[in-house]
């Protein structure tokens, strides 16, 4: 139990899902061979450690793991993370449904949001500006036509 809310557990996992994301995002179309198996070793070794932050988390809350919403959508993650590796090992054939699995992590950063309370204000501010730039998002095409109607009668 100590293990699982202990600062620094946390920050591992926010590291390894920050390095994660940055691993999804270096990939490129026309990359060689070479770095594509590189890519899914490191791949396999990032589930690895997102399954044992479940096991490590399951151990230490017992059967309220699943009460929180944060550990359910942690799972959930995982277990299409395995899932997807268990596609494309078992059959190459499927590699569309396999890197859909796989983009199911990059959600995962929001969990980073959560414990920073810099990003959590940011994205809190966010989402309470949305409103008003919907107002803005009306305005902009009534500009547009104003200005194109401008631009005809002027040229």
């Amino acid at each position: 139990r100590k293990l699982s809310s202990h600062p620094y557990f946390d920050r591992v996992v926010y590291v390894a899902i920050s390095l994660n994301v940055l691993l999804i995002g270096s990939e490129h179309d026309g990359q060689p061979e070479s770095y594509s198996k590189i890519i899914e070793q490191i791949d396999k070794g990032f589930v690895i450690l997102y399954a044992l932050e479940i096991v490590v988390r399951m151990l230490a809350h017992g059967k309220y793991y699943f009460s929180g919403g944060w550990n359910r959508f942690d799972f959930l993650v995982v277990v299409t993370s395995i899932v997807g590796h268990s596609i494309r090992s078992v059959n190459n054939s499927f590699p569309v449904v396999a890197s859909v699995f796989r983009v199911l992590r990059l959600i995962r950063v929001t969990r980073v949001a959560r414990g920073a309370k810099g990003v959590k204000n940011l994205f809190r501010t966010l989402w309470l500006s949305l409103g008003d730039l919907v107002n803005v998002a009306v305005l902009l095409p009534l500009l547009y036509f104003l200005y194109a109607i401008i631009g005809v009668n002027m040229f």
